[in-house]
């Protein structure tokens, strides 16, 4: 079991931010996708520039010329029309992963800090465990496009369902992510989540009662919850 396998099991596709200001924070989507696409490349060719000039290329002339980075596309839903919510600030939420931060993680960018240490963060993957792709290893990326339908709207005119599409690119893993042996406890956003969803958290209903709020009357839960790993 890697280190990271130990984040958290998590009912919902999760996206936590590894770097900048809200590193380790992770943004729950409301509903899971129903189906994840991902595009794994091995580049091979041929050092004889004849065969390539004629568009042949002979099996034992092949060769292997690197790896390309894992592309991964998703769609997902945030709805709050039966509660009659903008959605606009949940959608933010995910356009903020594309946006340049300090990624020293510092709220106000440092005027003495070098220009590559300003852009947007690197995201770990999260859906029931670290590895939801089965390539055996957490799949950490930078999310290269968010394209966003408001699909529905309020009488007025607040939109309140949203369709996010997104697009990322598998980005080197931060040694960084060792940390997570040293935690004991990590936030979770309680917008979108059902009762069943937090008592599936490990110590979800203990979070949330300690918090304040009732595991049957979703307006009295907070914002967030810290549960165990």
């Amino acid at each position: 079991m890697s280190i990271v396998s130990k984040i958290i099991s998590m009912p919902k596709m999760t996206l936590v931010p590894v770097e900048g200001p809200h590193k380790w924070i992770p943004i729950v989507t409301m509903y899971n996708p129903t189906s994840l696409s991902f595009t794994k490349k091995a580049k091979f060719g041929s050092q004889d520039p004849n065969n390539k000039a004629q568009g042949a290329v002979l099996p034992e002339e092949i060769q292997f010329q690197g790896e390309d980075p894992i592309d991964l596309s998703l769609d997902f839903f945030f709805d709050y029309y039966e509660e009659q919510k903008d959605v606009r600030p949940y959608v933010r939420e995910i356009l903020s992963l594309t946006e340049a931060q300090d990624i020293d993680g510092n709220d106000v960018p440092d005027d003495n800090s070098k220009k590559q240490d300003n852009r947007p963060p690197r995201v770990l993957f999260v859906w029931r465990d670290t590895n939801p792709l089965g390539t055996g290893e957490p799949y950490c990326a930078v999310i290269t496009s968010v394209k966003t339908d408001y699909v529905m709207f309020l009488d007025d005119g607040t939109p309140c369902r949203a369709k996010v599409s997104i697009s990322c690119q598998q980005a080197a893993l931060l040694k960084a992510l060792e940390k997570f042996n040293k935690v004991t406890g990590i936030v979770v956003t309680t917008a979108g989540l059902t009762a069943a969803a937090i008592e599936n958290l490990k110590g979800g209903r203990a979070a949330l009662e300690s918090a304040g709020g009732k595991i049957e009357d979703p307006s009295t839960w907070p914002a967030s919850i810290v549960v165990e790993v």
